[in-house]
C-alpha cells in the first residue's frame, strides 16, 4: 500500500480527517479576546523569565551555582569610625542548609584588619562580599571559640528575596542548621548604655529568650563629639556601611550592630541572618560610630555606639532585614522622673522605644528601675508612691494607675511590680487595639516607714449564726 495513502474507516472518513476535525473544533473555541489574553500571558513570562536571567546574569549579581572553591574576592566593612575598608576573601566550599536557605558560602577571611581585630566580629553581619566585581552574599554566620577566620555567607539570591514580603508572619526563633559545630550569627549582641548592674542583668536575661546577648557599652551620644564625627548622611549609607537595630534610644540606648549588604533605592539589605526574625517589624535604624574591633577567645566583637537615625527596619526574616532610609518608625516615648523625698533630689529619664508587645515591658521595667536607683543612690527599704500612666492614639484610651508600696529589702523592686501586667493588658487587649502614643512614670521615694496595720477586730455582735453580717 501506498504510504500517502490513509487508512478508510467503514463510515468513509480517514483518521487523519478525524484528527483534523477534532483540532478544528478546539481551535474553534478560543475568540479573539482569548488569544489575545494568551499572547499576553506568553510576553509576560518571557519578559519575567529574562527579568530573572538578567539579574544574575549581569555585572552586579553573581549567583551561588557560578561560585567555585578556590575563587577569591574582597568584601568591605567599617573596622573603625565610619569608613568602609576592605578584606579579602577566599572561597572555601559549598555548604548544604535548611530552614529556608538553601546553601551557604563557607569562606575565609582575611587581611590586616581582620587578623588585628583577632578575626570575624560580631557586627561584620552582613558584610558584603564580592568577586569580580559581583556580590556574592554577606558574611552571617561565624564559629565560637574556632578558628575566627571562617564564616558563611548567606548568597544574595537568597537576601533578594526579602523585597517581596509584604505581609505579617508569626515570628519564631532562628533556624538550626545541620552543621556538627552550632554557627552564630556575627550580630547577635545587643550593645547597651544607659543601664548598670541589675538593671542591665534584669534586661539582658530578658533578651535571652531572642537569642540576644547583651553587652554593656559606651555611654553612646553622650561620649561622641557629633560635631567632630559628623553625622551620615542618608546619601552615606552604602553597602559595607555600619548601621544599629535599636530597640531604645534616648538617655538608654540598645542597639545590636550590623552592615549594609545591598542598596537599592532608598531600601537596603542587611545581616544575612535574622535579628528576632519577627516578620513585619518596625524598628529604629541607625548609622553606627565605630571604636574598635575587640579580640576575643568566643567571638572577636565590635564596639561601637549610636549615631543620628536614617531610617527603620521593616523585614526581619530567615536570610536577613529588609530597611527604609529616609522613613522613620512610630516610637513610644517614655519618661520616668523620681523624686528621692529623703535627698530631696530628683532624677529624670527620657527614651524612645520600639512598638512591639514582647519586648516593651521588659524596656519599661529595665528603665524604671535604673532610674530609681539613680535617683537613690542605695538599694534597700523604702516607700514608694508611683503613678503610672499610658496614652493611646485614639481619644479616650488613657489609664491612669496610682499605688503605694513598702519594701523593708527593695523598694526599686517592689515599686515597678505592676509595670508588667498593665502594659501586658495593654499591649495584648483582646477586646480593642491599642496603640501606645505616650508613658509616663512618677515615682515619690522616702526612707520612711510609712505603713498601717490591723491591730483590732471588734464585731459589734458577740455571737454570730450563718447568713449574718460582720
Amino acid at each position: 500500500m501506498d504510504s500517502n495513502q490513509f487508512i478508510r474507516s467503514r463510515n468513509g472518513v480517514t483518521k487523519m480527517e478525524r484528527i483534523n476535525k477534532r483540532h478544528r473544533g478546539v481551535l474553534g473555541e478560543f475568540t479573539p479576546l482569548t488569544i489575545l489574553f494568551i499572547k499576553f500571558v506568553l510576553v509576560f513570562l518571557v519578559l519575567f523569565c529574562l527579568s530573572v536571567h538578567t539579574v544574575f546574569s549581569n555585572n552586579l549579581f553573581m549567583s551561588i551555582s557560578e561560585v567555585k572553591p578556590g575563587m577569591k574576592g574582597i568584601g568591605k566593612t567599617v573596622f573603625r569610625g565610619t569608613k568602609i575598608e576592605n578584606f579579602q576573601v577566599d572561597i572555601v566550599d559549598i555548604i548544604k542548609g535548611e530552614e529556608g536557605i538553601d546553601n551557604f558560602i563557607l569562606a575565609y577571611l582575611s587581611g590586616d584588619r581582620i587578623e588585628t581585630g583577632g578575626g570575624i566580629s560580631e557586627g561584620m553581619s552582613g558584610s558584603p562580599v564580592y568577586i569580580d566585581g559581583r556580590l556574592v552574599g554577606a558574611v552571617s554566620y561565624a564559629w565560637e571559640m574556632s578558628e575566627h577566620n571562617l564564616c558563611l555567607l548567606t548568597p544574595i539570591q537568597e537576601m533578594l528575596k526579602i523585597f517581596d514580603f509584604q505581609t505579617k508572619t508569626e515570628h519564631s526563633l532562628f533556624g538550626k542548621y545541620p552543621f556538627k559545630k552550632p554557627v552564630y550569627p556575627t550580630t547577635s549582641s545587643v550593645m547597651v548604655s544607659g543601664l548598670k548592674d541589675r538593671s542591665f542583668n534584669f534586661l539582658s536575661n530578658s533578651l535571652k529568650k531572642y537569642n540576644l546577648k547583651a553587652v554593656q557599652g559606651p555611654y553612646g551620644l553622650k561620649e561622641i563629639n557629633l560635631q567632630e564625627v559628623g553625622e551620615v548622611s542618608f546619601q552615606r549609607i552604602e553597602a559595607g556601611s555600619a548601621i544599629g537595630i535599636q530597640l531604645s534610644r534616648g538617655d538608654v540606648n540598645i542597639t545590636s550592630i550590623g552592615t549594609v549588604t545591598y542598596r537599592e533605592g532608598n531600601k537596603i539589605l542587611a545581616l544575612g541572618h535574622p535579628f528576632l526574625k519577627k516578620g513585619d517589624v518596625s524598628f529604629l535604624l541607625s548609622s553606627v560610630y565605630i571604636y574598635h574591633s575587640l579580640p576575643n577567645i568566643v567571638m572577636p566583637f565590635k564596639l561601637g555606639a549610636p549615631l543620628n537615625l536614617v531610617g527603620k527596619v521593616t523585614q526581619d526574616r530567615e536570610a536577613g532585614i529588609l530597611g527604609e532610609i529616609s522613613s522613620f518608625p512610630r516610637i513610644i516615648p517614655l519618661k520616668v522622673n523620681v523624686d528621692n523625698l529623703s535627698s530631696k533630689s530628683s532624677f529624670q529619664m527620657g527614651v524612645q522605644l520600639i512598638d512591639d508587645p514582647n519586648l516593651l515591658e521588659p524596656l519599661v521595667s529595665a528603665i524604671t528601675v535604673q532610674a530609681i536607683d539613680n535617683a537613690l543612690n542605695r538599694i534597700g527599704k523604702g516607700t514608694g508612691q508611683i503613678v503610672i500612666e499610658l496614652r493611646g492614639l485614639k481619644e479616650g484610651q488613657y489609664l491612669k494607675r496610682e499605688n503605694m508600696f513598702y519594701s523593708s529589702n527593695d523598694i526599686a523592686i517592689q515599686a515597678i511590680s505592676e509595670i508588667p501586667e498593665i502594659i501586658d493588658l495593654i499591649m495584648n487587649n483582646y477586646f480593642e487595639a491599642v496603640n501606645l502614643d505616650q508613658i509616663n512614670i512618677n515615682v515619690k521615694i522616702d526612707n520612711k516607714k510609712k505603713i498601717g496595720r490591723i491591730e483590732e477586730v471588734i464585731l459589734e455582735k458577740s455571737s454570730l449564726k450563718p447568713g449574718d453580717y460582720l
